[in-house]
């Protein structure tokens, strides 16, 4: 067998705190270069594992494959709103959950910026308008939520696992990292806060407790943070920008008071009928009167 020493890499996983290593490796009599960073089946884990870098890359992926359902979207001359909607969920959200198990337990803007841009894609709207028009006229569950499916979907399989498996006995070693050590906040650590926060830590390490269970108090703790953070967006008087300016959907809260999908995105309009009624709405379209 013949080893390509290009193609193969060492990465030394560690804290920021600990020096990379100065031993050398080989195959045979090739030396394999020691990485800062290596792409394994489609996911970048760097030395000290940022997470960062993984969502950003990830995101670049998905960013293409909405590239492809926004080019099928032109092609056809429009979209149902369902039909825009399950191309998003089996091209562009299923690149986003590929490896979800390992990085979503936390909320990155680079992942949701490729939602909100889907969605202000078939609205019509340009890339500065308020999220929280978007958000509360669309409905889509935000990626935080559809995120954390997959992380309790990895932790019911992981706590079924037989205990000789490699996979297992990673996750044991976590786990008993983060109870022994206070300073130790791996996955584990942050996968029990969310069940501390939804008041089910006895349910963690009960194997009677079936996982549509925990993922239906997970997703509605979720879901309820998602729709008070939006109330209170929706009620700012000032902007979240640094120059502190003004809310600019004022009017658009004035009948706008929960997060629906509104008629006119499912009713079969052309897209430049849509987009006149989005901009509309949000208060885009300026008119003057003689």
């Amino acid at each position: 067998m013949t080893i390509n020493h290009n193609k193969s890499n060492v990465v030394h996983f560690r804290p920021n705190s600990t020096p990379r290593t100065i031993n050398s490796f080989k195959c045979g009599d090739l030396d394999i270069n020691v990485v800062e960073k290596y792409t394994y089946l489609g996911l970048v884990l760097t030395e000290h594992l940022d997470y960062q870098i993984m969502a950003k890359h990830v995101a670049t992926s998905a960013n293409r494959a909405l590239g492809l359902v926004i080019s099928k979207y032109k092609s056809f001359g429009g979209l149902p709103f369902d039909s825009f909607t399950k191309l998003y969920d089996s091209i562009v959200w299923s690149t986003i959950s590929y490896g979800a198990a390992v990085w979503g337990d936390r909320t990155f803007s680079c992942i949701n910026l490729i939602q909100n841009k889907a969605i202000r894609f078939y609205m019509g709207i340009g890339r500065y308008k308020p999220n929280v028009a978007v958000n509360g006229d669309s409905a889509w569950k935000p990626p935080c939520v559809r995120q954390w499916r997959t992380v309790i979907n990895h932790w019911n399989r992981l706590r079924y696992m037989n205990t000789d498996r490699l996979n297992k006995r990673i996750h044991n070693w976590a786990e008993n990292s983060f109870r022994r050590y206070k300073a130790c906040k791996n996955s584990n650590y942050r996968l029990y806060q969310q069940f501390e926060s939804c008041n089910i830590s006895d349910w963690y390490n009960d194997t009677n407790i079936h996982k549509t269970t925990v993922l239906a108090k997970i997703e509605d703790k979720l879901l309820t943070d998602f729709k008070n953070k939006w109330t209170e967006d929706l009620h700012r008087v000032s902007a979240r920008r640094m120059d502190g300016g003004g809310n600019k959907i004022r009017t658009y809260r004035t009948f706008k008071t929960e997060i629906r999908c509104e008629l006119y995105l499912k009713t079969l309009l052309s897209p430049a009928q849509r987009r006149a009624y989005s901009q509309f709405r949000l208060e885009i379209l300026i008119g003057t009167c003689t």
